[in-house]
């Protein structure tokens, strides 16, 4: 590599070393780009848009990049007095998609009301409370519980050492 001495292009410093142009990297400046090539990047025109075909939480971080964090509760009717957290929520009939006005800002208990959903309770995941062991019928302690067995009976059957693989003589 050759080595240069030159007069930095930002300070005006003199220097020796291998770059060119500039004697640091905090005198070569950044990569500005004007509005046409933020719009080259934005929106449709990006190369991995997927327009209609975006997930849940795509569509929701495009709303907080281009409306910002939902910071109040745009219900007439809402009974909160200082509520702690505000939601987007997709209004009834409408699609998710690229489109505010398909959404709008509510309080965290206007969106779970708006949806139905009264209480935040284990019933809204299990209907009539938590679920039961599907071996032994005790209730589980869990709802994570994916194999909807109690330990012991998980424990029982599934255990290669103790379970279903133990050779009874």
């Amino acid at each position: 590599m050759k080595i240069y001495t030159k007069k930095c292009d930002t300070c005006g410093k003199q220097y020796t070393g291998y770059g060119k142009y500039y004697c640091s990297p905090k005198c070569q400046p950044r990569l500005k780009h004007t509005e046409k090539s933020k719009e080259k990047m934005c929106g449709a025109n990006r190369y991995n848009w997927k327009g209609k075909r975006a997930s849940y939480f795509a569509i929701h971080i495009w709303l907080k990049n281009n409306y910002g964090k939902a910071d109040k509760c745009e219900n007439p009717n809402c009974s909160c007095k200082n509520p702690k957290r505000y939601e987007w929520a997709l209004i009834k009939g409408k699609k998710h998609d690229h489109n505010r006005d398909n959404y709008w800002k509510l309080c965290k208990s206007c969106h779970s009301k708006y949806d139905g959903i009264d209480k935040i309770t284990s019933k809204r995941f299990w209907k009539g409370g938590k679920p039961n062991c599907k071996n032994c019928g005790k209730q589980l302690s869990t709802y994570k519980n994916k194999t909807s067995l109690c330990i012991q009976c998980n424990i029982k059957l599934n255990h290669p050492r103790l379970g279903k693989f133990k050779k009874i003589c």
